[in-house]
C-alpha cells in the first residue's frame, strides 16, 4: 500500500512538473508563430550584404573611438542602449559563459554612423551594411537604415542595429585576416545577434512590452494587418518572434518530454536552453536557405 501510494504521489509530482513546463511554454511563446508564413517574414526583412563576407586588407581596420559619432538622437539613443546593455551582459555572465554576448564589443557602437535612405517600392528594406562601401574605414562604419525608423522607438531600432553591428564586426573579422564568412552563415550570426539581445539585452519590462506588441501583431486577423491596423514594423515583430520560436517547429530535437524525469527544475531548464543553443543556428540556417529573398542575394 504504501509503495503504491508513494508511486502515486511521484506521478502526481511528474505531472504537476509537466504542467508548469507547458504553461511556461504557451506563456512565453507561441507555437503558431513558427508556422505563420515563416519565409515571407524573411523576404520583407531585407539586409543587403555581400554574398561572400571573405575581404582581404594588408591595413588593419578598427574601432579606436572612445565617443559615439554625432547622430539622430533616436539612433544615439538606442546605440547608447546597445552599449550600456552588453557591458552588463559581459559583467554578469563573465562566470557562465552560454550567456555571454559575443556577436560584437560593447565599443563598436562608437564607431557607427547612421544613415537613413527612403527604399523604393522595388526594394524594400529594413537596413544594410555596405561591407565594400567606399565611406568604410577606420573609426568610421556607414549602417543605412529604412527612413520609417525615425518614427520608431529606441528597442526595435536596437534590435535592428544589433543585426546590423553583428555584420560590422564580421567585416572587421574578414578584412582582418581573423575570420571568414559564407552569406548564409553570416546572416545566422546577425540574426542570432537580435535574439540574445531580445532576451538578455532588455529588462523585463522592455521584453514584456515587445511580447505584448508581437502577440497583438499575432492576434490580428490577415484583414486586420493589411487593411485597419497595418504597422510597419509588423514584419521585424513576426520575424523576431519566428526565430526566437525555432525550436517549437516540427524539426526540432529540443523538446521538454526528451528530458529525464530524474533531473532537478534547474537542470531540466538547463539542459533545454543547451539544445536550443546548440539547435536554433542549424534551423535558422534552412529557414535563410529557403527564402527566396536570401537565395537571391547570396547565390544559392
Amino acid at each position: 500500500m504504501n509503495v503504491r501510494k508513494i508511486k502515486f504521489q511521484k506521478n502526481i509530482f511528474l505531472i504537476i512538473i509537466l504542467s508548469f513546463l507547458l504553461a511556461i511554454g504557451f506563456l512565453i511563446l507561441n507555437p503558431l508563430s513558427i508556422i505563420h508564413s515563416k519565409l515571407s517574414i524573411f523576404n520583407s526583412f531585407r539586409n543587403i550584404v555581400n554574398p561572400a563576407i571573405n575581404i582581404k586588407n594588408s591595413n588593419k581596420i578598427s574601432c579606436t573611438r572612445t565617443t559615439r559619432l554625432d547622430n539622430l538622437p533616436q539612433y544615439d539613443r538606442a546605440l547608447s542602449l546597445i552599449q550600456q546593455r552588453i557591458v552588463v551582459n559581459l559583467e554578469q555572465f563573465k562566470n557562465n559563459k552560454s550567456y555571454i554576448f559575443t556577436y560584437f564589443p560593447p565599443e563598436l557602437v562608437n564607431c557607427i554612423k547612421i544613415i537613413e535612405e527612403e527604399p523604393n517600392q522595388t526594394d524594400e528594406f529594413e537596413g544594410y551594411f555596405k561591407f565594400n562601401g567606399s565611406d568604410t574605414k577606420s573609426d568610421y562604419f556607414p549602417i543605412v537604415v529604412n527612413s520609417k525608423y525615425v518614427r520608431s522607438d529606441d528597442m526595435l531600432i536596437a534590435l535592428l542595429l544589433s543585426h546590423e553591428l553583428t555584420h560590422v564586426q564580421q567585416y572587421l573579422d574578414s578584412v582582418n585576416n581573423l575570420k571568414a564568412f559564407s552569406c548564409v552563415d553570416g546572416e545566422v550570426d546577425a540574426f542570432l545577434a537580435s535574439i540574445r539581445f531580445y532576451r538578455n539585452g532588455f529588462n523585463n519590462e522592455e521584453f514584456r512590452s515587445i511580447r505584448i506588441r508581437i502577440d497583438e501583431v499575432l492576434n490580428r486577423t490577415n484583414t486586420e494587418r493589411s487593411i485597419k491596423y497595418s504597422n510597419q514594423f509588423d514584419d521585424q515583430l513576426l520575424m523576431l518572434d519566428a526565430i526566437d520560436n525555432l525550436y517549437l517547429s516540427p524539426d526540432s530535437k529540443c523538446k521538454f518530454d526528451n528530458i529525464g524525469s530524474s533531473e532537478s527544475i534547474y537542470d531540466i531548464f538547463k539542459s533545454h536552453q543547451d539544445c536550443v543553443d546548440a539547435e536554433a543556428p542549424i534551423l535558422l540556417k534552412k529557414m535563410i536557405e529557403e527564402s527566396d529573398q536570401y537565395i537571391k542575394q547570396c547565390n544559392l
